[in-house]
């Protein structure tokens, strides 16, 4: 996170986490909305491991709608959509960062 920092510092009285600090790497080389959106899984990932013992259901039905899944569907089924929005969200960011160039 130290080293996301460097390159993208928090603005003065804010503390960012490392998924912030990612995101708004990304957005310094695609649009900040593609950015959001590239992260959106990770983040949602993070809230509902958080929201095991302390968000209130709506919060987790938003954060389940957010990583793209179906809380009608079996339970293994899921688990299979979280991993893949997951995954996804990661190729995303390895397709962002393919593209930075070497000077940076």
């Amino acid at each position: 996170m130290a080293e996301l920092q460097r390159l993208v510092p928090p603005p003065q009285g804010q503390k960012w986490g490392s998924l912030k600090s990612l995101e708004n790497l990304l957005a310094q080389y695609v649009q900040p909305a593609l950015a959001r959106r590239i992260m959106g899984s990770l983040a949602a990932a993070y809230e509902l491991r958080l929201g095991d013992a302390h968000l209130p259901s709506s919060e987790i039905d938003k954060a389940l709608a957010l990583v793209n899944i179906d809380s009608s569907k079996p339970n293994v089924i899921q688990g299979y959509q979280l991993l893949h929005s997951c995954v996804s969200s990661l190729y995303g960011i390895l397709e962002v960062i393919k593209n930075i160039p070497e000077d940076v």
